[in-house]
């Protein structure tokens, strides 16, 4: 599997960069990039929240296209994946 983008592309915030063995991060303007998958499990809950709370509040149209897409694709790619130790 090769290394993809659920949303937006390599040059453009935000984007969702999933590398081809599944581990995955969101980057926001201004460069912050955050894990969202690491070692096949989801970071902590609470940085998860950070980051649902961050596009909210960038995006705080709730019909702004980018929000939207956003949402779903972090929706997306954190469907099915294991849960971190510490949110068990």
């Amino acid at each position: 599997m090769a290394d993809t983008y659920a949303l937006g592309s390599a040059n453009t915030t935000p984007h969702i960069h999933v590398y081809s063995g599944g581990d995955c991060h969101i980057k926001f303007a201004g460069g912050d990039r955050v894990d969202l998958i690491k070692n096949h499990v989801r970071v902590p809950q609470a940085r998860l929240n950070e980051v649902f709370d961050r596009i909210r509040s960038e995006y705080p149209d709730a019909q702004n296209q980018t929000r939207v897409a956003a949402l779903a694709a972090l929706g997306g790619v954190l469907r099915n994946v294991a849960i971190h130790q510490s949110d068990r």
